[in-house]
């Protein structure tokens, strides 16, 4: 799936993604990989969708709550862009240089509350 979205072929990678899911429905990464081609098309409720399925099926998967809090990012909703973040960084996210460049979060980054949730997980940007 990923192969047709990063050339811009983005339906078909969703496609296979929902093929995938249709093969298995407990497949956490299709899930949280078909969320973020969702948001890539700005269908953000469809990907509220299949992120929340990743997280519930992969409670530990911490890129999947990475991908949640970018999503919450771009809807503005700051403080569940915060939570997701948190629980991101307390399973293990530690691609510090998206915390610092990724054009998603750009918004969060601009909370103080990004400041103090860096600071409690001890990261410096």
């Amino acid at each position: 799936g990923w192969t047709f979205a990063t050339v811009g072929r983005v339906d078909e990678g969703i496609q296979e993604f929902t093929a995938a899911i249709d093969r298995d429905p407990t497949y956490a990464a299709a899930y949280g990989n078909r969320g973020v081609a969702y948001m890539l098309q700005k269908k953000y409720n469809k990907a509220l969708d299949d992120l929340n399925s990743a997280v519930r099926l992969a409670p530990e998967d911490r890129n999947a709550f990475y991908n949640l809090a970018a999503l919450h990012t771009l809807r503005q909703e700051f403080d569940l862009a915060i939570d997701a973040l948190d629980q991101a960084l307390k399973r293990g996210f530690n691609n510090y240089e998206s915390l610092r460049r990724d054009a998603d979060l750009e918004g969060l980054r601009r909370q103080p509350e990004f400041r103090r949730l860096l600071e409690r997980h001890k990261i410096s940007l």
